[in-house]
């Protein structure tokens, strides 16, 4: 996105206790050393979001947040101090950003709903070049399914290892990305032997792999979010099934959708090689009227940056 609007893009790392008193220091003496027209910020941080909105509110700064789902839908409100923090910045951003961005119309309403400005523009597709790269050393003799997966509580890892060991035509051979800090231990150990669980993946390792990949596998309970896996599957022009969610539906049209059960998650894994290259024709159909659709959403942002500005 920073490239396409030709934005100077920052990041601001900080760890340890003092990550956020640290981190809000550094944004301001940025901002107050650049004193920019326009300021585009990325939830989460919803910290960093919070102090754009207020710089905007004492500034003439045009504010765009860039909300990428962090909305906690799944998630019951209680007497915790992280969640009822997070709802206050949650509310307070929402309603005086000048343009929240999202994915999807459905979150477009929760940000009109809260007396905000919303703006409908999905991710942009990734480049995946890997010419010039050895392909990743998979499996010669067996169907290569890549799970994308970062182990996050809305992923049915668990339904995924059990769809594998359902298939027995074709042999197959899973691989499942991300890091392993992240992963149960006892998910991996009771994983069955043709599962390869990669650990993190250097962007270049995981570009091969991804191209290697017969079926790229992303999955999700969580409903009205699009997935980072499946974009980059059609980036890729690989094969993709996903989880049977309205706005994976709406937007990934021509993938195959599963209710995340492993009988079902198995069908998809046994589909004849026929069946994966119809849907990579399709994947390649889809990512070049992604590409088209995203163009011109992103020119209607322009277009009021524009006038904002």
């Amino acid at each position: 996105m920073a490239d396409y609007f030709r934005f100077e893009h920052v990041e601001i790392l900080e760890e340890g206790l003092l990550r956020y008193p640290k981190s809000i220091l550094w944004t301001l003496g940025l901002l107050l050393r650049e004193r920019p027209t326009i300021l585009a910020v990325q939830n989460p941080s919803m910290i960093l979001a919070a102090v754009a909105v207020i710089w905007g509110m004492v500034t003439p700064t045009f504010v765009i947040v860039d909300r990428h789902t962090t909305f906690l839908l799944d998630r019951q409100y209680r007497a915790s101090p992280w969640l009822l923090t997070f709802k206050v910045l949650h509310q307070f951003t929402l309603r005086f950003a000048d343009i929240t961005v999202v994915t999807n119309d459905f979150l477009a309403g929760l940000v009109r709903t809260s007396g905000g400005t919303a703006y409908v523009l999905p991710d942009r597709l990734p480049s995946l070049d890997c010419s010039g790269v050895n392909p990743y050393p998979v499996y010669a003799d067996a169907r290569c399914v890549l799970l994308i997966s970062s182990f996050a509580d809305d992923e049915p890892v668990q339904a995924v290892l059990e769809a594998v060991s359902l298939v027995t035509q074709p042999s197959i051979h899973l691989y499942v990305s991300g890091s392993l800090q992240a992963a149960p231990d006892e998910l991996v150990r009771s994983a069955p032997s043709n599962v390869t669980f990669t650990d993190y993946l250097s962007e270049t390792d995981f570009c091969r792999l991804l191209h290697a990949a017969d079926l790229v596998a992303v999955f999700t309970t969580a409903d009205h979010t699009l997935l980072c896996g499946c974009y980059e599957a059609v980036a890729a022009e690989r094969p993709l099934v996903t989880s049977d969610r309205h706005a994976l539906r709406s937007y990934f049209r021509g993938a195959f959708f599963v209710d995340n059960t492993p009988a079902q998650i198995a069908g998809i894994l046994s589909l004849s090689a026929q069946d994966l290259a119809g849907c990579s024709d399709r994947m390649r159909i889809l990512k070049d009227n992604l590409r088209r659709t995203w163009a011109v959403q992103a020119a209607g942002l322009q277009s009021l940056m524009t006038d904002k500005g």
